[in-house]
């Protein structure tokens, strides 16, 4: 029996401290690799709009959290940043009053985010998809600047 890989009520579901042997922290670690491997070849298995939009269950948190103000997703290339920021939307989405403004960088990414939204089938009613240049230039318009 791991220690790791069982579920506790503690505070946060640690595991408590004096029930931890050394020899248990590689068995976890391989254990953990494989879970995640068969989660990667069941999406693999499938076509590559659900690879796409696959959100890794540990980057749920980030969709589903209250903020209270703004937040800040870092990471390498690659990492789910931009995957995990459509699933906010379309979470966000999900309350009839929302009106969201969702910015890129590039006029590209917003064209590549479009499919994406599309796919994910979140309500284009209540938010935006623009490139912050545009956002620019039409408040500037707005403001005959």
């Amino acid at each position: 029996m791991n220690v790791f890989l069982d579920k506790y009520t503690t505070p946060y579901e640690t595991v408590p401290f004096d029930k931890i042997r050394f020899e248990d922290y590689e068995e976890a670690m391989l254990e953990g690799m494989r879970r995640e491997d068969a989660d990667l070849q069941r999406i693999l298995d499938n076509d590559m709009d659900k690879w796409q939009l696959f959100l890794h269950p540990s980057q749920q948190k980030l969709v589903d959290a209250d903020y209270k103000g703004t937040m800040k997703v870092s990471g390498g290339a690659g990492t789910g940043k931009t995957v995990a920021a459509l699933h906010r939307l379309k979470h966000l989405c999900g309350n009839t009053d929302a009106k969201i403004l969702f910015t890129t960088y590039t006029r590209t990414l917003k064209e590549n985010l479009e499919d994406l939204v599309k796919k994910m089938d979140i309500n284009r009613s209540r938010c935006t998809l623009s490139n912050i240049d545009q956002v620019l230039i039409e408040t500037a318009r707005q403001y005959n600047i």
